[in-house]
């Protein structure tokens, strides 16, 4: 490769080389070499190099949820009827007692460890990270996991309404995301009615992706508006939740069922023709060429997997079934771990 070509880092590779010193030097984004979107939970279109804001009140049941999901993203289980990318997860609890954590882990893991999940509390030395922590920055350009930041008022030291403050804070987010993680941040809605998180829109506005998180105790039903999407369809979704049994299931989700048809059919065309390329994909099935791509980026990771082909083309694979085993089996098949501190010091 010429080294007139400029040297750029994403999610960790580079794609380029030589340092961008003119307009002749920047990158021609048609053609370089960039991943495709890995979608790292489907069912609600959470994706790695993204930031998710996900904004509800006390005692409706976030943190839950969130630890659920993190679960099934360690195990590369399904979660509310779709299966997640099986990737590590760090757990940053600024806020829980250790004991709290631990049983609710233990319902949820039915007592087994989970070598893809680490917690990393206020219990452990160091206590769990803030923002401009170095560490944390380690472990993410090193292991490139799932970030759930719980609560996200305890992140930082911050002025919340300071936009200025406000924007360093999320820099320092889309630093871990650029380096390969899917960061969520659970966050808490301001006093006044209609408010989609307290502080300033510098929060909001750095976000890819934005819910709005209600429950209703009578019915026990979660609801999850989608308030932003820069990569898909804003949408509300309904989640009958058992806190008792630690189950959550989506409810009255058609789009949830006509999806996981389409991706079958495309999940078959691509067993049947190994390195088969977008456009014939395209041959194979029918509808809209627009929506066939993004069910191809949505199952990458989970149901193919993707390689660069000729003339900058994309070429889907099956996934190799021995990395992603049967939940239970109890061998991921990949080693990923996290940072040595976190195992030294995660709670028994």
């Amino acid at each position: 490769m010429s080294n007139d070509v400029p040297r750029l880092e994403f999610d960790g590779r580079i794609v380029t080389s030589s340092r961008i010193h003119s307009f002749a030097t920047i990158p021609d984004i048609i053609t370089m070499d960039i991943p495709a979107v890995e979608y790292i939970v489907p069912a609600l279109g959470i994706a790695r190099n993204t930031i998710t804001l996900w904004t509800g009140a006390d005692g409706d049941g976030k943190t839950y949820l969130a630890q659920a999901m993190a679960v099934a993203v360690a195990r590369g289980e399904q979660f509310l009827g779709m299966p997640c990318q099986q990737s590590t997860v760090l757990y940053v609890d600024l806020e829980n007692a250790a004991y709290m954590v631990q049983d609710r882990l233990r319902s949820l893991t039915d007592e087994k460890p989970e070598a893809n999940l680490r917690v990393w509390g206020i219990w452990n030395q160091p206590q769990a990270p803030q923002y401009g922590s170095e560490l944390l920055l380690t472990i993410s350009k090193q292991t490139k996991p799932l970030v759930i930041i719980d609560p996200f008022r305890y992140f930082h030291d911050a002025e919340e309404n300071d936009s200025t403050a406000m924007s360093a804070v999320m820099q320092f987010l889309r630093a871990l995301a650029t380096y390969g993680c899917a960061v969520i941040i659970l966050h808490h809605p301001a006093k006044t009615e209609g408010s989609t998180g307290r502080g300033s829109s510098a929060i909001r506005g750095a976000c890819d992706l934005a819910f709005l998180h209600s429950f209703d105790q009578e019915s026990g039903l979660i609801t999850l508006k989608v308030d932003k999407n820069r990569n898909g369809a804003s949408r509300t979704i309904t989640i009958r939740a058992d806190f008792e049994e630690g189950k959550f299931e989506m409810t009255d989700a058609p789009y949830i069922t006509r999806r996981n048809d389409e991706l079958d059919k495309l999940e078959q065309v691509i067993k049947d023709n190994p390195g088969i390329s977008q456009n014939a994909i395209c041959k194979h099935v029918s509808g809209r060429k627009n929506r066939i791509v993004r069910l191809l980026k949505e199952g990458n990771g989970t149901r193919w997997h993707t390689e660069q082909g000729k003339h900058a083309s994309i070429l889907y694979q099956p996934l190799d079934n021995s990395l992603f085993p049967k939940a239970g089996t109890g061998d991921t098949g990949h080693k990923n771990p996290i940072h040595d501190d976190l195992y030294r010091c995660s709670p028994s």
